[in-house]
């Protein structure tokens, strides 16, 4: 996704099930469970598994432009598969082209993964600008409306 690692390492190959569990936090997650401290090295809990943290990555948006910065954990697919999970695929070209590779690679390791939504990120990213576009429009013509904006005027605009 492009987030930077800000203290640590990202994920490696080798965090696969034989190796301790592995997760990343990001910069909120440390600041709040062990503020003023290095967070690498450091063990959380989550379900009955012991986590230890090997990198701590910047603050991103996760779900909806402009949101409060939020706890987040990552983990490596091999050691905590989730029906539910998301893929992310950084690719040379057009992402949709190396499609069948990455459905190929998925089928390798489990044929009896379901692969649906499959969308390019540039296409998400801007599905998500122009929803957060379309809100701060809507309230600024509410605001013109409140105003005494003539509709005709209003709708022109639009």
């Amino acid at each position: 996704m492009g987030i930077p690692i800000v203290v640590g390492r990202e994920f490696a190959p080798t965090d696969d099930e034989q190796a301790p569990n592995a997760v990343i936090v990001n910069e909120h997650v440390a600041e709040q469970v062990w503020p003023g401290e290095n967070a690498v090295g450091k063990t959380i809990v989550r379900g009955e598994r012991e986590w230890t943290v090997v990198g701590v990555a910047n603050n991103a948006v996760y779900y909806e432009v402009g949101e409060d910065t939020e706890s987040q954990t990552y983990h490596p697919f091999f050691q905590n598969y989730q029906p539910q999970t998301t893929f992310t695929v950084e690719t040379a070209g057009d992402p949709m082209a190396m499609l069948p590779a990455v459905e190929q690679v998925i089928r390798d390791y489990d044929r009896n993964i379901a692969i649906s939504n499959i969308r390019a990120l540039d296409d998400v990213v801007a599905g998500e600008l122009g929803q957060s576009r379309v809100a701060r429009r809507t309230r600024g013509i509410g605001i013109r409306m409140a105003l005494g904006a003539f509709q005709s005027k209003v709708a022109g605009a639009v």
